[in-house]
């Protein structure tokens, strides 16, 4: 299987008070995925224009809600998505703001697509969902850019001092 893979920076922190949103590319077009899969540009057009905002699971567990999506768009490199992590699922945001969980990955019914052998181009897409995932199919459908709820950026700062502290006490007890 033939994988093509283009370097996206995946998470790029901003010192602002937000809400915990969250922005990044939950499908890349033109792309084999680990599937066999490439999706086409336009595929996710009419649920674009059909739906509103699009539930946020954890790991495609329906019993894991962790947020909903406020905007999504398609543009030359795929669906774009802007995602708000309700305040009820920190744990799921804490991994997300620290880098450790980046992917994204979509859950849909395909409506139209074509083979050419051993390939599947999906050019018409249903989507259902879209999750936060450890390890997502495409590899470049992954989380780009994290706004820090200012809670979080007190917790890091504070952390940052201890440690700090921690060092300049152990330099003062090997002199």
């Amino acid at each position: 299987m033939l994988h093509n893979y283009m370097k996206i920076d995946l998470l790029q922190y901003k010192s602002l008070e937000t809400n915990g949103e969250f922005f990044g590319y939950a499908c890349t077009f033109n792309n084999q995925d680990d599937v066999g899969d490439i999706i086409l540009p336009g595929a996710f057009a009419e649920t674009i224009r059909s739906q509103s905002h699009l539930v946020l699971l954890w790991q495609h567990d329906q019993k894991e809600p962790i947020g909903y999506i406020t905007k999504f768009k398609e543009d030359l490199i795929g669906l774009y998505i802007k995602k708000f992590i309700m305040q009820l699922k920190r744990a799921a945001y804490a991994l997300i703001a620290a880098g450790v969980i980046k992917g994204l990955s979509t859950d849909y019914l395909i409506e139209d697509y074509f083979h050419d052998g051993t390939i599947r181009y999906i050019k018409k897409i249903k989507l259902i969902e879209i999750s936060v995932v450890t390890f997502p199919a495409n590899r470049q459908a992954m989380i780009e850019d994290v706004k820090l709820n200012h809670k979080y950026l007190k917790l890091l700062s504070s952390i940052k001092r201890a440690l700090n502290t921690l060092a300049i006490n152990k330099e003062i007890i090997n002199i």
